[in-house]
C-alpha cells in the first residue's frame, strides 16, 4: 500500500532523475572537486538560459553591388571601411569595434550589413535583443561564441529593446559589463559589433548610445535611388536605355499609358526601399489579377457563344471552375511572367492607396509636398523674399558657404486661413527640400523632459534627411514668453531647448536644415526666438486686399477656371473678386465660396459651376456669417 502511494512514486522519480554527482567527482582532479564543471553546467541550465544554438552564424551571399541602387554611396563606404579595419586587424588603437546604425523601418539597414559582410567574407551572427535573457552570463556566452568564429560581425538587432527588456538596474549592469570587459576584449580579435535601431538616437538611453564608438544614420531615400529601384522591376512606356539592374528586360513589368519610372519616383517621396518593394509587389499582384479577370471574361464570352449553338451541335461540356484560372495549369507551372503584366495608371493609383510608408503615421515622416508656387495665389513680395532667403542657398550652396551665409529661419505671421502652411509647402517643393511638418501642440508632453527630447528628435531627423525644411505650425505653443504668467518651469526648459537647436542649425553650416515657423499670435512668442540668426526674418501674410489679389487666389484654386470648369471662365471669377462682399475675405474664405458653389452645382446635377452657383454660394456664406 505504501509503495503504491503517489508520494512513494514521486520519490522514486526524483531518485531516477537525480544526477550521479559521485561519478563526476571521481572523474575530476582533486583541485576541481569543490566546484565540478558538470555541476556548473547544471546550474546554468537551472537558470533557463537558451542554448547557444539559438543564435545562428551564417555567411551572407548578398554583395554590395546588389544594394548599389538602393543605398547611398557614403553609407556603403562608411560601413565597409569600419568593418574591414576591425575585422582585418589593421587598426591598433584601443577603440571598441562597435558601430550603431539607426534609420526608419524598411530603409535597408540589415540588407546593407549583409552586403558588406558578404563582400568582405565575414560571418554574420544576428542576435535580437528581445531574445537575450536579462542576465550577464548570457551576454558573455554570446560574445564568446562570436570570438570563436572569427572573422565575425555580431549584429545586435533592436538595440532599443535593451532598455525595455530589463529593469533600469539590469540595463545598467549589462552596459557596465559591456564597457568594462566584453567590448574591450574584442579589440584586435577580428570581431566587430553592429547595433541596429529604428529609434532616433535622442530617444535612446545615453548609456546605450555610449556603447558604440561610431554612428551611422539612414536618411530619407532620395528620388535618384527611388528611381533606381523602380528601374530594376519596371520598364518605361517610352524607350529608355538607362538600366541599373543586370536582370534582362524580359523580367520587368511593362508600364503603359505614358507612365515612366521617373514619374513613379516623384510620386513616392517618403517611401523607403522596403516600402517601394512592397509597392512593386502590390503592382505585380494587381496585374496578375487583371490578367486572370481577362481570362475569366474570355471564358464567359465563349460560354455565351456556345449557348447560341444548337444543342445537337454543341461540344461536350465540362464543369466550370473559376478557381482553376488561378491554378498552375492555367497560368503556367512557374506563374505569370513579369513581362506579360501591363501596369496602368489605375493600378498605380490603387497600389499607392494600399501601400503607405511605414513611418507615414509617425511624427518623423518626411516627404516633399505636391504643392508649387502656381497653387499660391498672389503674395508676390513674400515669394521674392523667400527666394532670396532659401532658394539662393539651395541652388548655389557652395558660393553661399564661401560667403559664410547663415541659413537662419523665417516666421510667417498672419490671421488664420491666409496660406501660411501652403506657402511653406510650396517653398519646400520649389527648393527641392524635404519637408518635416510639426504641429506645435504635438510637441508638448506632460512628463518631465519628454517635450525637450521631442525637440531634439525633430532636429536629429531633419539633419538625417538634409536638405530639409522644418515647419513649426502654431509655434507660439512651444516657445511662449519666459517671463509671462503662463510659462511654467517645463515650458521654460522647452524654450531653452528650442533655442539650443536653432543655434545648432547655424553652427553646423554644412548641414542644410532650414526652419520656418507659422503663428497668428506673434506677441506670445519669446523675443529670444525672434532675434536675427534664429527666426530673424518676419513675413506678414495678410488676406488679399485688392480685387486683383483675390482674383489670383480664385485662379489658383480653380487652376484657371478649368478644375472645376466655370461658366464664363476668368470673367466670372473677376466679377466675384470685384464683389464688395468678398472684401476682407481670406484665401480659405474664398475657397469655401467655391466649395459651396460646387455643392450647388452637384445638387442641380451639373458638371460645371455657373455664375448663379457662384453668387448664390457667396450670398449663403455672407448670410451665415
Amino acid at each position: 500500500m505504501i509503495a503504491d502511494s503517489p508520494y512513494a512514486l514521486n520519490n522514486s522519480l526524483r531518485l531516477q532523475s537525480a544526477p550521479d554527482v559521485t561519478k563526476f567527482d571521481t572523474e575530476l582532479p582533486l583541485s576541481n572537486q569543490k566546484v565540478p564543471r558538470k555541476r556548473s553546467k547544471l546550474a546554468l541550465d537551472a537558470l533557463n538560459l537558451p542554448g547557444l544554438e539559438t543564435y545562428s552564424i551564417r555567411m551572407p551571399t548578398t554583395r554590395l553591388s546588389d544594394v548599389a541602387a538602393t543605398t547611398p554611396k557614403s553609407l556603403r563606404r562608411q560601413l565597409k571601411c569600419f568593418l574591414r579595419t576591425h575585422l582585418c586587424n589593421t587598426f591598433h588603437l584601443p577603440i571598441w569595434p562597435s558601430i550603431l546604425i539607426n534609420g526608419p523601418p524598411f530603409c535597408g539597414k540589415t540588407l546593407l550589413l549583409e552586403a558588406v559582410c558578404g563582400t568582405l567574407g565575414a560571418k554574420l551572427m544576428t542576435v535580437s535583443i528581445g531574445t537575450v535573457p536579462a542576465n550577464m552570463r548570457a551576454w558573455i556566452d554570446i560574445f564568446t561564441l562570436a570570438k570563436n568564429n572569427t572573422p565575425c560581425v555580431l549584429h545586435l538587432d533592436d538595440i532599443e529593446g535593451m532598455e525595455k527588456h530589463t529593469t533600469p538596474a539590469g540595463t545598467f549592469r549589462i552596459t557596465c559589463l559591456l564597457k568594462s570587459q566584453l567590448l574591450r576584449d574584442l579589440i584586435g580579435s577580428g570581431v566587430a559589433v553592429v547595433g541596429e535601431t529604428r529609434s532616433l538616437l535622442a530617444s535612446l538611453p545615453q548609456s546605450v548610445v555610449d556603447l558604440f564608438t561610431q554612428r551611422m544614420t539612414f536618411g530619407m531615400l532620395s528620388e535618384e535611388y527611388r528611381l533606381g529601384i523602380f528601374k530594376q522591376y519596371l520598364l518605361d512606356d517610352v524607350g529608355d536605355e538607362f538600366v541599373i539592374s543586370t536582370s534582362p528586360q524580359s523580367d520587368r513589368m511593362q508600364l503603359s499609358e505614358g507612365l515612366t519610372c521617373l514619374e513613379l519616383a516623384r510620386r513616392t517621396p517618403g517611401y523607403e526601399a522596403g516600402d517601394i518593394i512592397r509597392l512593386i509587389g502590390q503592382l505585380h499582384m494587381s496585374g496578375t489579377l487583371k490578367l486572370a479577370d481577362g481570362e475569366m471574361q474570355a471564358v464567359d464570352s465563349d460560354m455565351e457563344e456556345s449557348d447560341k449553338v444548337e444543342p445537337s451541335a454543341r461540344r461536350p461540356s465540362f464543369a466550370f471552375d473559376p478557381d482553376a484560372l488561378m491554378s498552375d495549369e492555367s497560368m503556367d507551372s512557374k506563374g505569370v511572367s513579369s513581362n506579360s503584366i501591363v501596369i496602368t495608371r489605375a493600378l498605380v493609383d490603387e497600389a499607392l492607396s494600399l501601400v503607405v510608408p511605414a513611418v507615414k503615421n509617425t511624427a518623423e515622416f518626411v516627404t516633399i509636398p505636391d504643392v508649387n508656387w502656381t497653387d499660391v495665389g498672389g503674395l508676390d513680395s513674400t515669394k521674392t523674399q523667400l527666394y532670396n532667403r532659401f532658394m539662393l542657398l539651395v541652388d548655389d550652396w557652395k558660393r553661399a558657404q564661401a560667403l559664410g551665409r547663415r541659413s537662419g529661419g523665417v516666421l510667417l505671421e498672419g490671421p488664420p486661413g491666409c496660406g501660411k502652411t501652403l506657402v511653406a509647402k510650396a517653398l519646400s517643393n520649389q527648393a527641392g527640400l524635404n519637408f518635416l511638418s510639426v504641429k506645435g501642440p504635438e510637441v508638448l508632453n506632460k512628463f518631465q523632459g519628454e517635450s525637450e527630447r521631442r525637440v531634439r528628435e525633430i532636429f536629429e531627423r531633419a539633419r538625417a534627411c538634409q536638405p530639409c525644411l522644418i515647419f513649426f505650425d502654431e509655434i507660439d505653443a512651444i516657445c511662449p514668453k519666459r517671463d509671462s504668467d503662463e510659462s511654467t518651469g517645463s515650458r521654460v526648459s522647452l524654450v531653452n531647448q528650442l533655442l539650443v537647436e536653432l543655434d545648432g542649425v547655424d553652427k553646423h553650416r554644412s548641414a542644410r536644415v532650414f526652419v520656418v515657423g507659422a503663428t497668428n499670435r506673434k506677441d506670445m512668442i519669446d523675443p529670444a526666438v525672434l532675434r536675427p540668426g534664429r527666426l530673424g526674418l518676419h513675413l506678414v501674410i495678410n488676406p488679399p486686399q485688392t480685387p486683383n489679389e483675390r482674383l489670383a487666389v480664385l485662379n489658383a484654386c480653380t487652376r484657371g477656371a478649368t478644375v472645376p470648369r466655370i461658366e464664363g471662365g476668368i470673367t466670372s471669377l473677376d466679377e466675384l473678386a470685384k464683389d464688395p462682399r468678398t472684401e476682407n475675405m481670406s484665401g480659405a474664405d474664398l475657397d469655401n465660396v467655391l466649395e459651396l458653389a460646387k455643392q450647388n452645382a452637384q445638387l442641380d446635377r451639373q458638371d460645371f459651376i455657373s455664375r448663379t452657383h457662384l453668387f448664390a454660394a457667396l450670398a449663403e456664406l455672407c448670410n451665415s456669417s
